[in-house]
């Protein structure tokens, strides 16, 4: 299966053939999350009928790389995964903050958000 690397923004999939089908592409879709800019030309029906993209064994592969052994948590709805997500969001925003001397401004860049969104997270999370 043949891919397109494909710097800057990305666009239309016009003038490329479905990978699928091929019919006329519409849009480009990515397979690997953690490699998002391989990408494939597909049509519309095509896209919807793939799925969402998971690379599962992907992650789970490169986390036992770095010494994580993946786990399972059991399934409940005590709202473990958005305490845990809010664990996980105020350890990276602290590190920014951290690595930047709390200059807020840097930190937002650091970490790939506008300034804004950096504040509304600071607040949700209670960081002064």
């Amino acid at each position: 299966m043949s891919t397109f690397m494909r710097a800057g923004g990305i666009g239309t999939a016009k003038g490329f053939d479905c990978r699928d089908c091929g019919r006329p592409a519409w849009v480009w879709d990515h397979r690997y999350y953690s490699e998002p800019l391989v990408v494939e030309p597909v049509c519309g029906p095509c896209n919807r009928a793939r799925g969402p993209a998971l690379d599962i064994a992907k992650m789970i592969t490169d986390l036992k790389a770095a010494g994580i052994e993946p786990r399972r948590p059991p399934v409940t709805h005590d709202g473990w995964l958005v305490a845990a997500l809010d664990a996980f969001e105020y350890e990276q925003i602290m590190c920014a903050l951290e690595q930047t001397r709390f200059n807020r401004t840097a930190a937002a860049r650091l970490l790939g958000i506008t300034f804004r969104a950096l504040r509304y997270r600071m607040e949700r999370l209670n960081i002064a």
